[in-house]
């Protein structure tokens, strides 16, 4: 019974697989199908599910992940000023492009 089904390393596994496209090629959308993954392979340790449930489970917690990275993108990227502890760095004049 050591197949695909019921156990929770298959879906850790396909986690450190969607990281590492991630990590390979940001987008920031596979880390979210990785967390997908790793809470599929959290429920399939703690009870007995069938792989079809498994599957079906990742699809749902994909499908909640897309808004969450949705807003995740959408939210306003922090500059020097919004920062109080950032030093803003500022020009003492115009720079010369000649040698």
């Amino acid at each position: 019974m050591g197949g695909f089904a019921h156990n929770p390393w298959t879906w850790y596994g396909l986690a450190a697989v969607l990281f590492a496209i991630e990590a390979l090629r940001p987008g920031k959308f596979a880390i979210w199908l990785g967390f997908s993954a790793i809470l599929v392979g959290v429920v399939v340790s703690v009870t007995y599910w069938p792989l079809a449930a498994e599957l079906i489970a990742f699809v749902v917690f994909a499908c909640a992940a897309i808004p969450v990275w949705r807003r995740y993108e959408r939210r306003p990227q922090s500059s020097a000023r919004d920062s109080p502890g950032k030093v803003e760095q500022r020009s003492s004049g115009p720079r010369s492009t000649s040698p």
